[in-house]
């Protein structure tokens, strides 16, 4: 119908080297059935020049099955860690408040044509209600030591109670993360550091805990699989740095409640 505003999906794919990986990672986004997305690849200074290459090839010349979709390519000049690069690839990009980022690390991919679609039916069928929607995943191969996503209940959503309750059950949320850019636009650079030192090792919990006291009960959990992690490959968790992780993880889930739920 003319004139009907379409919200738009913003794919968003940090990469650091693994330029085999990455480029499944963006075929199986090219492949995507949604109306309405842009792709940008988030490179964090990488070593291999396939990476560059493989940026080039997709960004330059590759369209996307859907209404103008766009690939970006954003290059860091030197290598800054993993949340701050996701972070100003973010910022780099224009969109209205209401439209929906969605991450896809360059090592993992998509397994479902429809996920996009899928979880854009979520948000339309909430309407306003869903302001961060976060999904079920596969390790590949099987890992048992990758947690399963879980349902955060209401009453922990109502309260904001978000960061209590994963430090008492485990973190809950995992792949694909998705979220309305107001959501994202709500956080402040203290989020994201330590000390005035950018979180270099993961984004998951940091970017998760606040905005999910931003979105209040606005969460949904997708339980759809649609998701594959790369669990185990030497060069997937070659910068993984557990010590750090913990580290991180422990100092956002022990910070006291910062935000009260958007409206």
């Amino acid at each position: 119908m003319a004139g009907v505003v379409v919200m738009r999906f913003l794919v968003v794919v940090p990469v650091y080297n693994r330029p085999a990986l990455l480029w499944r990672c963006l075929w199986s986004i090219a492949n995507q059935t949604d109306p309405a997305f842009d792709v940008i690849v988030a490179d964090d200074a990488s070593t291999d020049p396939k990476v560059n290459e493989y940026m080039d090839d997709w960004c330059q010349g590759s369209p996307l099955p859907n209404d103008g979709g766009s690939w970006f390519p954003m290059r860091q000049s030197e290598n800054v860690g993993a949340t701050r690069n996701l972070v100003e690839a973010i910022r780099s990009v224009d969109m209205d408040p209401d439209d929906v980022v969605f991450i896809v690390d360059g090592d993992d991919y998509l397994t479902d044509p429809e996920a996009l679609a899928k979880y854009r039916a979520l948000y339309e069928d909430a309407g306003s209600l869903a302001q961060v929607v976060y999904g079920s995943y596969h390790p590949e191969p099987p890992d048992e030591t990758c947690p399963p996503a879980r349902w955060i209940p209401v009453d922990v959503l109502a309260d904001g109670s978000i960061r209590e309750w994963s430090l008492a059950n485990g973190i809950p949320w995992n792949h694909p993360l998705s979220f309305r850019r107001r959501i994202f636009d709500a956080l402040s650079d203290d989020d994201f550091m330590i000390d005035g030192e950018w979180m270099r090792y993961g984004y998951d919990v940091t970017f998760m805990a606040p905005m999910i006291e931003l979105a209040g009960v606005g969460v949904l959990h997708y339980r759809g699989d649609v998701y594959a992690y790369s669990s185990g490959l030497a060069e997937s968790v070659s910068r993984f740095v557990p010590d750090e992780v913990r580290r991180e993880n422990g100092h956002v889930l022990n910070q006291p409640r910062k935000y009260e739920p958007l409206r």
